[in-house]
């Protein structure tokens, strides 16, 4: 979705859930829509979470 999270998630694979909740500058503007802030955060930590189980390999 955002190509925001994916630019930084190329850059950082073993980025962790807490740095993720500090990348946003716009994090007050989704508080109101905390449903699509929770999915966008997940989708990245599911991202993450693929980038760090492929470099084990």
């Amino acid at each position: 979705m955002p190509t925001y999270y994916d630019k930084n998630l190329r850059k950082w694979p073993y980025i962790s859930k807490w740095t993720l909740l500090h990348i946003p500058p716009y994090h007050c503007e989704l508080q109101p829509i905390e449903g699509v802030w929770s999915t966008v955060l997940e989708r990245c930590l599911d991202k993450a979470k693929e980038y760090k189980d492929l470099s084990f390999m």
